[in-house]
């Protein structure tokens, strides 16, 4: 994963760790968060509060109930909500 995109993601507001689901995510979605915590490096007992937070604020979305998918929003849309953030 580039050390490069994390940074650039915490200097948008993410943290590490949600910068770190979120490009896993974008690299295959949809995805467990079993799947997550393995690419992204997120330890398991963090990757749900992580998805939760993300979801909260509307960049991810989840697909399915049993289990849960998740699916990250597309970067275009992304750039539209830091906008909204930062004006």
């Amino acid at each position: 994963m580039s050390d490069d995109l994390v940074e650039a993601l915490q200097e948008l507001g993410f943290t590490s760790a949600e910068a770190k689901a979120y490009i896993a995510l974008l690299k295959v979605s949809p995805a467990t968060g079993y799947e997550l915590a393995s690419r992204s490096g997120v330890p398991r007992s963090a990757i749900y509060g992580v998805l939760k937070r993300l979801e909260g604020q509307g960049l991810v979305n989840v697909a399915g109930r049993e289990p849960a998918r998740y699916v990250a929003l597309p970067p275009a849309d992304l750039e539209k909500i830091i906008e909204a953030r930062f004006a």
